[in-house]
Parts: C-alpha cells; structure tokens; sequence
C-alpha cells in the first residue's frame, strides 16, 4: 500500500518535460505537489487528471507552456501556484481559480480572462479580425475625439469593438501615412517586435488592412 502523501522536487533544476509520477498509485494519496523551480518545459501532462485530491500544487518557475487545463478547476486545491511559467489562453474562473487568495498566476502574459481581481486582459476571439469598415465605426470614423497619440509615421486612435451584445473590447488603431518614406518598413518591424514580445501594457496586434489613403477615406 502507497501511503506518500507529498512529492516534492522542487529547485532541481530538471530540463525536461514534467514527469510522470511513479508509482501509478501515488495519484490517489498524493496530497502535495511541488515542481516548482525547474525548467521543466511542455504543457500540462494529462496524467495529472488522474490526481484524486491535490490539496496543493507547485509549478511556478519553470517553461511550462499551452492552456491551463480546465480539469484543474475540479480538484480540491487549497494552493496552487503556476506563476513565472509561458501559460496561454483563458483563465478558468471556478474551483481554485475562484478565489484569488489561493492561485497565483503572475509572469504568464499570454493569459487572458479569469476574475477581475487577478488584472489579466479580457479575452479576444481569435476569430476577431476588425475590417477596416469596422475600425472605421469602432473609432467613430477616425474621430479628433479618439486620437490618443501621432508620430513621425501616422496616427493611433482608440475604439471600441463589440463582441457579443454584452462585451466590448476596448481596441487601438494606428494609421499609417503611406506618403512618409519609411512608413511600411517602421510598422513591419514594430509588428514582429509586438508578436515577441508580452507585457501586461502591450497590446496584441489583431489584424492589419489597406485603405484607400492614409487620410482615412
């Protein structure tokens, strides 16, 4: 009979995918769970779904990457910790996830969602890619109101972008003057410095289309 009730491999510095656990038996007696500050790198093993009552879970520092796993919300974690990891997608919001005091999430900027209280961006529909008819009505055509800022290579104003008949997504559009010599290469190399790089006050690039002139015509 298994009776460990926590496995700790903390600080090994081990550069690999999460292990599985062995033996198979431990998944029904384990209780703690701590792999934190490794470079274990890979998603979530689905092995882990078989963990019967986790009542706490370690993998903050280390490479993990991919979705969180909805199946976490269903254990009776009491911690978990995932933070300084490279998680993406939506946050989920019940189980642990529901009280902020037990789950820490920071230094993953690819996530989204989740409660308001862990101050993560809303998240977008990867389906959403704003025409420029619709940026022109999200910014209220261009308006002088909307301008946020102008540069040596066009102009940036903020909109607002309705996702659902209840959610709006709040957008920034920046216009290029095409006849500035330069324009097209500056936004071809902010657009790839945006596509590596994350931050909580960066925005993500949704999608790029050509008008008719840069006078927003």
């Amino acid at each position: 009979m298994v009776t460990k009730q926590e496995d700790d491999a903390g600080q090994n510095c081990h550069e690999k995918p999460i292990p599985f656990i062995h033996p198979w038996e431990l998944y029904y007696t384990l209780r703690e769970l701590d792999l934190s500050g490794n470079v274990f790198r890979g998603s979530i093993p689905e092995s882990f779904r078989a963990l019967r009552s986790p009542e706490l879970l370690d993998l903050s520092v280390n490479n993990v990457t991919g979705p969180i796993p909805s199946y976490l919300s269903g254990f009776p974690l009491k911690l978990m910790n995932l933070s300084f990891n490279d998680f993406e997608g939506e946050i989920p919001t019940k189980g642990v996830f529901a009280n902020t005091s037990a789950v820490s999430l920071e230094g993953n900027d690819k996530l989204c969602g989740g409660l308001v209280e862990l101050q993560f961006p809303r998240c977008i529909p990867r389906e959403l890619k704003p025409s420029h008819i619709c940026k022109k009505k999200a910014t209220a055509g261009f308006s002088p109101v909307n301008l946020i800022g102008m540069g040596s290579f066009g102009s940036v104003y903020k909109g607002v972008i309705a996702i659902s008949d209840a959610t709006e997504v709040p957008i920034a559009v920046k216009v290029l003057n095409r006849q500035r010599r330069g324009s097209s290469k500056s936004f071809i190399a902010e657009y790839k410095a945006l596509t590596r790089i994350r931050g909580r006050n960066l925005v993500k690039v949704l999608s790029a289309c050509s008008s008719i002139d840069y006078k927003r015509q």
